[in-house]
């Protein structure tokens, strides 16, 4: 009986006791990209603050990638083959909001009805 009173307290007192541990997960700071009844752009433009710069897009199937380090989490115009879009990307967190953030990220589709955020 003792034992089993001792072993309540001991798991009551451990609940709540334990921290969300913030391991060194990161997250791809930049644009993806799903591509569906198009030739998948090899690249694609971000304009933000005023400056545009060209981004290359590495594919997996029909969804890409760019790698943007510096990417803001604020409005991006984005523009690929022709057509443009505005996206506002945000901050992601991989370990949850008490671990900060790990980078923005913000999705955009391209189809033939053209460029939108996803």
């Amino acid at each position: 009986m003792r034992l089993a009173v001792l072993t309540v307290l001991l798991l009551m007192a451990g609940c709540g006791a334990a921290e969300h541990p913030c391991t060194l997960i990161g997250t791809r700071v930049g644009l993806a990209l799903d591509v569906s009844a198009v030739e998948p752009p090899a690249a694609l433009t971000a304009c933000w603050s005023g400056s545009c710069r060209d981004y290359p897009v590495d594919y997996y199937g029909s969804s890409g990638f760019a790698e943007i380090p510096d990417l803001p989490a604020a409005p991006v115009e984005v523009s690929v083959a022709g057509r443009t879009a505005a996206v506002t990307p945000r901050l992601l967190y991989p370990n949850g909001p008490d671990c900060g953030g790990g980078g923005p990220q913000a999705g955009l589709v391209l189809d033939e009805t053209g460029l939108r955020p996803r």
